[in-house]
């Protein structure tokens, strides 16, 4: 569920689900952020973001961002290889499945 803020910028429900709120990220808001992206993607779960040439190097950049407003917390620089972020399932994996809810990003 979505909450409307005075700025008018939609909030995310501390009982959202991480994989919807990314899927929606990158379906719907990532396209209008960014420039580089060609039309509406229709991505699920496991789909390839980087090898399908949906993300790029400013896509990841405003992907990371998101995450870290998810979490609450940045991401270390260590953390931030490939095999995090190649599907939403990997960025579920590793940074925590539900809001609110991240993993012990000190482990690899």
């Amino acid at each position: 569920m979505r909450e409307m803020t005075t700025t008018g910028e939609r909030s995310i429900s501390p009982r959202g689900d991480m994989a919807d709120e990314l899927i929606r990220f990158i379906n719907e808001v990532l396209p209008e952020i960014h420039a580089g992206l060609r039309g509406r993607p229709h991505i699920d779960r496991n789909t390839c973001l980087f090898e399908s040439g949906l993300i790029d190097s400013l896509g990841i950049l405003h992907l990371m961002a998101f995450v870290e407003r998810t979490i609450g917390r940045k991401i270390p620089p260590r953390m931030v290889v490939m095999k995090h972020f190649r599907t939403v399932e990997a960025i579920c994996q590793a940074f925590g499945n539900s809001l609110g809810e991240s993993r012990d990003t000190d482990r690899d």
